[in-house]
């Protein structure tokens, strides 16, 4: 029996790269709503994968990138 650990993929840094999640756990995470979730995807601030599912770390990231924006009042 192998250990998990072992089956774990890394990253560059060493760590195991965060998990692609469900828009309504995105959301939670973000404290949006899960329409918000939506409507993001849809005008490309967040992408989904082929599962349907959002990369976490990409999709805080370009979050985040997307406040900052708006609050130096780039478009």
């Amino acid at each position: 029996m192998q250990s998990r650990d072992k089956d774990e993929v890394k990253l560059s840094n060493g760590e195991a790269p965060l998990p692609a999640v469900s828009p309504n756990t995105l959301a939670r995470c973000l404290g949006v709503s899960p329409k918000a979730i939506y409507d993001l995807a849809k005008v490309g601030i967040i992408e989904r994968s082929s599962a349907k599912l959002f990369p976490l770390e990409d999709s805080v990231r370009r979050y985040c990138e997307h406040l900052r924006r708006q609050a130096s009042g780039s478009p």
